[in-house]
């Protein structure tokens, strides 16, 4: 049993690859800092939540126009692809007898 179970483990290692933690210690040097491109261009309109080499996630309410679609075509420019999509809705503080719903998107990019 014991050297089935070997057997099992050695398959696996040799299927799947080690994962590493992507931080800014291993970020390579040919990479763009697209956080700070964005920040400078867009203001607080488009937040980066995550970036690395090969990933990047974006997140922005519609309110602020256009800037989040932007962003993201700036993004592209570098190779990025859009894996997936996701909203969600916000609600205010009532304001005048009403509450307003603002859609936020948060945008998952690789290359």
């Amino acid at each position: 049993m014991l050297t089935l179970a070997v057997l099992f483990i050695a398959a696996l290692g040799s299927y799947w690859s080690p994962v590493f933690a992507q931080t800014d210690s291993n970020i390579t040097k040919g990479s763009t800092n697209l956080t700070a491109t964005i920040e400078s261009e867009f203001g607080f309109n488009v937040g980066v939540l995550y970036e690395s080499p090969s990933t990047i996630i974006l997140s922005g309410k519609t309110v602020y126009g256009n800037d989040l679609w932007h962003a993201v075509d700036l993004v592209k420019q570098f190779g990025y692809k859009i894996d997936a999509v996701t909203q969600v809705t916000e609600e205010s503080e009532v304001i005048a007898k009403t509450r307003y719903l603002t859609p936020v998107y948060t945008i998952f990019l690789s290359k």
